[in-house]
């Protein structure tokens, strides 16, 4: 039981850290506003083996007022993950 918790421990930080290697953020190109990664990853079919090529999903909602009242629109969005 001793020998399990420093490799349950070594298997958290591993997951963790692959959470925070990707960009949590990322600037919306339709309105400059701030968006979320939502988890979703693709790799660039183009390039296959060069990873660094991924993209990753990001989305926020966006408030728009217009002549029919104020509603809120989705912005979803994919770009590169290291960027």
């Amino acid at each position: 039981m001793t020998k399990s918790i420093p490799i349950i421990s070594v298997l958290i930080l591993s997951v963790a850290s692959l959470a925070y290697a990707t960009n949590q953020t990322a600037i919306c190109p339709r309105d400059g506003e701030t968006a979320g990664f939502t988890g979703n990853k693709k790799v660039d079919t183009d390039h296959p083996l060069d990873r660094s090529r991924d993209v990753c999903e990001y989305s926020h909602q966006h408030t728009v007022q217009d002549a029919n009242g104020t509603h809120t629109e989705t912005h979803t969005f994919w770009q590169n993950c290291g960027d």
